[in-house]
């Protein structure tokens, strides 16, 4: 019967363009990342630690406001860039990536915090020998 208290950080919503009080989804210890959702657009912002944007190499493009609606969905096959946020539809979940890693024969790792999973690794630009 308790409620449940809600925190919330005022951050600049770049859809709304203005200081909203948005509601955190999740706050990331390990990697870094602290999810926001605006309550007027519903909108998603990765807030990212220092030394998250030391490890991606961001110094001023950071992710802004993001529409869930207009959010590239994963594709294990496609490739994605450093700061770019993606929907992982099997998971139902919001992800940032984070880091590339070295590219293989089949494809290369790339390190993403999740807004539900936290960090994971998955792949990218999976190609099967298969032909």
């Amino acid at each position: 019967m308790g409620t449940e208290i809600q925190r919330r950080k005022s951050h600049f919503c770049t859809v709304c363009q203005r200081v909203v009080r948005m509601n955190m989804l999740r706050k990331g210890l390990a990697d870094q990342v602290t999810w926001l959702s605006c309550p007027n657009c519903e909108g998603i912002v990765p807030l990212l630690s220092a030394a998250a944007k030391e490890m991606m190499g961001l110094k001023e493009k950071l992710p802004g406001t993001v529409m869930k609606s207009e959010c590239a969905e994963y594709d294990l096959c496609g490739t994605y860039d450093v700061g770019q946020i993606f929907y992982h539809k099997v998971w139902d979940d919001y992800g940032i990536v984070m880091e590339k890693g070295k590219e293989s024969q089949k494809g290369r790792a790339i390190l993403v915090s999740f807004l539900k999973g936290g960090m994971k690794k998955i792949v990218e630009n999976y190609q099967s020998l298969e032909k």
